[in-house]
C-alpha cells in the first residue's frame, strides 16, 4: 500500500492472513539490518510505527493484533500512575503490580541478552523502555489525530527517520 509511510509490511501481512493464506518463515533466509544510530532516532522510527498502526486501524475498520494494544496501555498507564496514590493504600498496590511486573521482565530480558556486559545490560533497559513508549505514544498521537480529530496524516509523521 503505497499510501503508507511505515507499516506496510505489518499491513500486508494482514491481508495475506485475513484472505486466509499463510505467512512462512524460512530459517535458511539471511538479512543484513541496520540499527538506527541514536536513542532519539530509534525513538523517533518507533514513534512512527504506533501513529501508523493506527491508520492502518482505520483503514481496516478493525485491530489488525490484540498485542499493539500492549504499549499505548502502558504509556497510558505511566501517566495515570502518580493518581495511583491518591487511592487508599490497601488497592494501591494492586494498581502498582502491572508497573512491578513490567520492571521485573524489562529487568530479566535485559540481563539475559546482555552477554555479562553491564554496558549491554544498561543499553537493552534504555532499549527496551524506548520502543515500549515510543510506540505506546505514537499509537496514542494516532488515536487522536486519525478517529478523534478526523486529520490526515501529519507532515511530520510522514519523514523517515534514517
Amino acid at each position: 500500500d503505497e499510501e503508507l509511510i511505515r507499516n506496510q509490511d505489518d499491513e500486508f501481512n494482514y491481508r495475506l492472513l485475513k484472505n486466509g493464506f499463510t505467512i512462512y518463515l524460512y530459517r535458511k533466509i539471511r538479512s543484513k539490518y541496520y540499527v538506527r544510530a541514536s536513542f532519539d532516532k530509534l525513538f523517533k522510527q518507533y514513534e512512527q510505527y504506533g501513529y501508523w498502526k493506527v491508520y492502518v486501524n482505520k483503514k481496516h475498520k478493525t485491530i489488525t493484533t490484540l498485542r499493539q494494544m500492549a504499549p499505548p496501555l502502558f504509556v497510558l498507564y505511566l501517566l495515570l500512575t502518580p493518581f495511583i496514590f491518591l487511592i487508599p493504600f490497601g488497592i494501591l498496590w494492586l494498581l502498582l503490580l502491572p508497573n512491578i511486573f513490567y520492571y521485573i521482565l524489562l529487568l530479566y530480558f535485559s540481563f539475559k541478552y546482555a552477554d555479562h556486559s553491564i554496558t549491554n545490560f544498561l543499553g537493552l533497559i534504555r532499549s527496551f523502555l524506548t520502543l515500549h513508549i515510543s510506540y505506546g505514544s505514537g499509537y496514542i498521537r494516532g488515536v487522536m489525530e486519525f478517529l478523534i480529530l478526523r486529520k490526515s496524516p501529519s507532515i511530520k509523521q510522514q519523514v523517515l527517520t534514517r
